[in-house]
């Protein structure tokens, strides 16, 4: 299949960084240290949000005595060793990103991730340039159960949705983002492997890695 790029909205957690188990052993981890052996599906059901309803759902769950500024603030603290020092990019990353620029297609991270964060990981990483700018769930004010931070992103890239690829590897935002019009790339991520069918059939090209990348797009250059 070859599919018409003229923007592309990356997700950062597991599409961009393999880094998408992280944010769920660090929750889990958390419920340990207080006592509670963590419940698989709460875990699960704590991916989809953004951090500070997450701590909000830990409180509730978990009768936690922290506020939710205190968790924030743990959780913020942990994930930012990750960030600044071991998440790497997924194999192919560079390469396509690189091509789309060469190309002069505009590109942005949306993401659910801090933007402290996000801009740490990418300027180590040496990415950070490729991209036209970064937004976030918490500056748009809506997790990505909502179509908002896609449809921000490609107001501001100046592409319209069917013509603005979303790159993701979460099957709620990926939905959101087919929802809303835009063409969505699923990037495999092996958290998510329950739902592959699912993701398969929302999806319109589904990669393993970023290196099959360029054929889907590129066809030209793959001849």
């Amino acid at each position: 299949m070859v599919i018409k790029i003229r923007g592309a909205i990356f997700d950062l957690d597991g599409t961009l960084l393999d880094s998408m188990g992280t944010w769920a052993r660090l929750s889990a981890e958390y419920a340990r240290e207080h006592g509670y052996e963590p419940d698989p599906e709460f875990l699960e059901a704590l991916r989809p949000v953004a951090l500070r309803q997450a701590a909000e759902m830990m409180i509730d769950r978990y009768g936690l005595s922290e506020s939710v500024d205190e968790i924030v603030d743990i959780f913020l603290d942990r994930v930012g060793y990750f960030f600044d020092n071991v998440f790497e990019l997924k194999p192919g990353v560079r390469a396509f990103v690189r091509a789309l620029r060469e190309r002069g297609i505009p590109c942005c991270v949306a993401t659910a991730a801090e933007r402290t964060h996000t801009e740490k990981a990418l300027t180590r990483l040496d990415l950070i340039d490729a991209f036209d700018f970064l937004l976030t769930t918490d500056e748009v004010g809506k997790s990505k159960m909502f179509p908002d931070i896609f449809l921000t992103s490609a107001e501001r890239l100046g592409v319209p949705a069917k013509a603005c690829v979303v790159f993701e590897d979460s099957l709620y935002a990926m939905t959101t983002a087919k929802r809303a019009g835009f063409p969505v790339a699923a990037i495999y991520e092996s958290e998510a492997v329950g739902d592959l069918n699912a993701i398969r059939r929302v999806s319109d090209v589904f990669m393993r890695s970023f290196e099959e990348a360029p054929a889907i797009f590129f066809p030209e250059t793959e001849a």
